[in-house]
């Protein structure tokens, strides 16, 4: 988005109290004001259904900025550290450690165009939605993993970029054993 300030942009912030999205106005009219305003949209909303509406009202591009669904721009941004450090996207293992949230469903959607591996590292009861790991598994050019063992699920990995949640787990112990113990190569974590 720098491009768009530096080239005169300048954006409008709305807190979830002032605009309430599909509660005080309905959110085919928000979508409309909005547009007449604004060159783009990029919107941070729980409901994914509120922003497939605003998207289709929308006579602008809509930035789909985080949903409960998914988080496609924070794995455009795992994807570009991947590629900035590993120098390709395709044949590399992915694992995700965290619950299987909206960041994990952007990984499995990015896995059924890009041949991947991909290991869901996620609690007993926190794995994956069906709809997506089923979707990308149907496509058959990635291989997935559910495993509920960190240890395990990080064997070989070349990179790790973030761990996510970590709802059963303590991360400053987690980190310092795998440092220890060679399981990847990055000092960044």
């Amino acid at each position: 988005m720098k491009l768009g300030f530096t080239s005169g942009g300048h954006s409008i912030y709305f807190d979830p109290n002032s605009i309430q999205i599909g509660k005080r106005e309905e959110t085919r009219d928000i979508a409309r004001v909005l547009a007449s305003y604004n060159d783009v949209i990029m919107a941070r909303l729980f409901d994914h259904k509120d922003m497939l509406e605003l998207a289709a009202y929308s006579s602008v591009p809509v930035v789909n900025g985080l949903t409960d669904y998914n988080h496609p721009c924070q794995l455009v941004a795992d994807a570009l550290t991947v590629q900035e450090h590993v120098g390709r996207l395709e044949g590399v293992k992915w694992v995700y450690v965290g619950d299987g949230n909206n960041v994990l469903t952007s990984h499995l959607e990015l896995a059924s165009v890009v041949p991947m591996e991909i290991v869901c590292c996620c609690p007993k009861g926190f794995e994956p939605a069906v709809e997506p790991l089923a979707r990308v598994q149907q496509k058959g050019i990635s291989k997935i993993t559910v495993s509920h063992d960190v240890m395990d699920a990080v064997k070989e990995l070349m990179l790790c970029t973030r761990m996510y949640g970590l709802p059963w787990g303590r991360r400053i112990k987690l980190k310092h054993e795998m440092h220890c113990s060679g399981h990847f190569r990055s000092q960044r974590m």
